[in-house]
């Protein structure tokens, strides 16, 4: 990790460079300041990680060449028990990154089901009324 931020460093001192040069065109000095903006945001990222431990970019790697495939870790379900659930994202039930194509009839079981109720309410840990 650490070098992927020592790697990032040398590239936003050669894209800062490029950006204040007077021999390229302002195009070209445009690229490389925003490109030396988005390797600034990589290493806050890096460096968010080795505080936190939560890796909050969407590509990873010496380059970013990796994207990220975030993991669901607690199940939504709608009112009639059927999961809750994002493209692109790995859920473990059905162990798997669920895609554009899929459809829950498939994938859904009645074991993920066991939270259907035939009336909406929220478990909680103490029972709240309207009543005041």
């Amino acid at each position: 990790m650490k070098e992927w931020i020592k790697e990032s460093k040398d590239q936003v001192s050669a894209f800062s460079k490029t950006a204040r040069s007077m021999s390229v065109t302002p195009q070209e000095k445009q690229k490389a300041s925003n490109a030396a903006d988005g390797k600034k945001a990589y290493i806050r990222y890096c460096e968010h990680y080795l505080k936190h431990g939560d890796w909050i970019g969407m590509f990873s790697g010496l380059h970013e060449e990796h994207k990220v495939v975030p993991t669901c870790i607690a199940m939504a379900y709608y009112p009639d028990g059927t999961p809750k659930r994002d493209v692109g994202v790995f859920y473990p039930d059905i162990d798997m990154v669920w895609s554009k194509g899929m459809d829950e009839t498939e994938y859904g079981t009645h074991e993920n089901r066991e939270y259907s109720m035939t009336e909406t309410m929220a478990l909680t840990d103490k029972q709240f009324t309207g009543d005041m």
